[in-house]
Formats: structure tokens, C-alpha cells, sequence
């Protein structure tokens, strides 16, 4: 997804919205044991007082990460 899906624009300007974390899982691995991380990718979207909503667990391609993130978005703002 480094490769591909982050280096949309959309994707960009969508990730520009919002705080987004990357964790290296081998440099951290007590983080990975504590939320459980399985494979990668794994990639949560949580709420500002800390609620994951959505969990991601495949790959994205730009298009389908687009939605899934606006619609993320698009619910914080209701």
C-alpha cells in the first residue's frame, strides 16, 4: 500500500484530514501483542475518544480505501 494506495492524491488529501500512525511492527512488537495485530496490513480507524470503528485487514487499493476513509470522515462530522 506504501507503493500504490498511499501515494494517491485522494488518498492524501483524505489522510490530511485526520492523524494517521504508522507503527513498525518489528521496532514495536509489544504494541502489535497489545491491539492484537494478526497480519498486514492492519489498519483501524478510531474515533477521537479512542473507539476503533472500522478494522482493516487486506489490502486497499486507493479506491476502496478512498471510501471506506471518507466514509470514516464523513461520520466524526455528524
Amino acid at each position: 500500500m506504501e507503493k500504490t494506495t498511499f501515494i494517491d492524491e485522494r488518498i492524501k488529501a483524505l489522510l490530511g484530514r485526520c492523524v494517521f500512525l504508522r507503527i513498525d511492527t518489528d521496532e514495536q512488537p509489544e504494541i502489535s501483542r497489545r491491539m492484537n495485530v494478526e497480519g498486514l496490513p492492519d489498519i483501524r480507524f478510531v474515533t477521537p475518544d479512542g473507539k476503533v470503528v472500522k478494522l482493516l485487514r487486506s489490502y486497499q487499493d486507493a479506491e476502496s480505501f478512498a471510501e471506506e476513509l471518507g466514509r470514516f470522515l464523513q461520520s466524526l462530522a455528524r
